[in-house]
């Protein structure tokens, strides 16, 4: 998507224009996107939907092949895969392993763990391990700077 930013005092409030030969998903998404407004997280808890906001959710991630979604109430099941989660969801949320993604409101406390690897225990209970690669993404989301401990 091509994008263009126009300043002008004449542009306060800001307002954006959205120029399309169709309403797309990627249409959809940037206007939501652009409105402040989420779409609903859709999970399943056995034979019911259920609508989920985002600070509700504590943590994805994918377990023997599914992708589970936790929050304080408990575990959902979703058809999503977890890059598209990481799509739908905003700047809290923190990928923090090749199969989970962690809502970082929801962290309480880290601990060092085996072969450099961090373990993180959550507001719901729940501990999750940072794998190596994603730990500067996390420091970073969490403000601690480069070398720093958590």
């Amino acid at each position: 998507m091509k994008v263009k930013i126009r300043l002008s005092p004449e542009y306060r409030p800001p307002f954006a224009v959205i120029c399309a030969d169709a309403v797309t998903e990627e249409v959809r998404r940037a206007e939501e996107l652009l409105a402040g407004e989420t779409l609903p997280l859709m999970v399943r808890s056995e034979d019911q939907s259920v609508v989920l906001r985002p600070e509700e959710v504590c943590l994805v991630r994918v377990e023997d092949g599914r992708t589970a979604v936790y929050t304080k109430a408990g575990r959902f099941d979703s058809e999503r895969r977890l890059y598209e989660w990481l799509e739908q969801l905003d700047e809290r949320f923190v990928r923090i392993s090749k199969q989970a993604v962690v809502n970082r409101r929801m962290i309480r406390s880290f601990q060092a763990g085996l072969s450099g690897a961090l373990r993180m225990t959550l507001k719901n209970g729940m501990e999750e391990y940072v794998s190596r690669k994603y730990l500067p993404q996390l420091k970073a989301s969490l403000g601690v700077k480069k070398g720093g401990r958590l």
